[in-house]
């Protein structure tokens, strides 16, 4: 497999992150922690800087935290994606810059700030503003916002917010007193240029993913030798599988269906449980992070702890073939068990377990690589 994406992380300025350093990490790895430590963060920051800073992925990220936005624009609450800043800062008040990269690289680091923008027609010959404040200097021929200070109460209408997002040769400015959909639809038609700046990156939330998000995967996947995998990972509980496919009935509802040795016809895979479920989606993930990142939050949900090693061995063996880094979370002990015996099984896929802490405000990470690990797990000492 190839060298790691990252090989380390350092996140500043981002949601509950003031500032964390990660200084390896493996490509199998563990993010273990007490609840409300940033778990999860780790894997928002991670899911964004794949995505470029795209403003979907900002929305997702808000929308999956049930935070409400502002209504701006008619009748529709849109997001606030400045929150995504350190401590929710107010607006007019974000001095600093989020930054998601790795540890010493600024090169591979993705940075959001914020800017404030004026009209060039408010501006008077000298490069100041007409209305004498003297903000910014001066206009290049053709420009038709220029860059300012941060807004005064005196300022009158006040000049027009931008989050700035750069990352490599990179740098889009989107302007924040537009709709957010249009704001997305430039986004889009803009970044196309640099779309091969961006990761493959798939994110597995703690419930799973839902109907849609299982159909998306599934074009992906279904005309590919992938689709052996995904069956393989539903082996691991149910060996009697043999296919599935994606049906449709007359109402137009789409539904995973399986067929089962011995067995006629075909089920629908939610009469299976939760863990023939949550292996479908992960395998189904891992396919369609081909090159890129995999990020499982609780991945153990709906598994049972019994048959984890062969999920954590599946995971390697399939993340070597496809060179895809994995990215979890776990609060269980067997599962950080299961990773241990599962990671060492391959050679060549460094597994590492990272205890997110925090203290007086401040967060640290504490690394555990596989020598470590082996030791944890035979003398049974707790590190969650």
């Amino acid at each position: 497999m190839e060298t790691p994406l990252f090989d380390s992380l350092e996140i500043r300025q981002f949601r509950a992150f003031d500032f964390i350093k990660i200084e390896q990490l493996g490509h199998i790895n563990l993010f273990l922690g007490k609840n409300n430590v940033g778990k999860s963060t780790l894997l928002e920051a991670l899911f964004l800087h794949a995505n470029l800073g795209s403003p979907q992925v900002m929305q997702a990220i808000l929308d999956g935290r049930d935070e409400p936005g502002e209504v701006r624009h008619g009748n529709t609450a849109e997001p606030t994606v400045w929150s995504l800043f350190h401590d929710h800062p107010p607006l007019e008040r974000i001095a600093t810059s989020i930054q998601i990269g790795r540890v010493g690289a600024p090169d591979s680091a993705l940075t959001l700030s914020i800017a404030w923008l004026r009209k060039t027609s408010e501006m008077d010959a000298s490069g100041g503003f007409g209305d004498g404040s003297g903000h910014g200097g001066g206009v290049q021929p053709g420009q038709e916002y220029v860059e300012v200070g941060p807004p005064d109460v005196s300022d009158g209408e006040g000049p027009i917010p931008a989050l700035v997002v750069k990352y490599g040769p990179m740098r889009r400015m989107l302007r924040l007193d537009e709709a957010y959909d249009d704001l997305c639809r430039r986004w889009n038609l803009q970044t196309r240029s640099n779309r091969d700046l961006a990761t493959p990156c798939v994110l597995v939330g703690p419930g799973g993913l839902d109907d849609a998000g299982l159909r998306g995967l599934w074009e992906k996947v279904v005309l590919t030798d992938s689709k052996d995998d995904v069956i393989e990972a539903m082996r691991i509980i149910a060996p009697e599988t043999e296919d599935f496919a994606l049906l449709h009935s007359q109402d137009r509802v789409s539904t995973i269906r399986l067929r089962m040795k011995e067995r006629e016809g075909s089920v629908p895979i939610k009469t299976m449980g939760d863990g023939m479920n949550r292996l479908f989606g992960l395998g189904m993930a891992l396919a369609c992070a081909k090159n890129g990142i995999l990020l499982v939050d609780e991945i153990e949900n709906g598994i049972h702890w019994s048959v984890l090693p062969e999920v954590w061995k599946f995971i390697v063996k399939v993340a070597k073939r496809l060179n895809v880094q994995v990215f979890a979370t776990t609060h269980s002990n067997d599962c950080l068990k299961a990773f241990q015996m599962g990671t060492k099984s391959d050679p060549d896929m460094d597994g590492v377990a990272v205890r997110i802490e925090r203290k007086n405000g401040e967060f640290s990470a504490e690394i555990f690589d596989e020598k470590r690990l082996a030791v944890i797990v035979k003398e049974a000492i707790e590190i969650r």
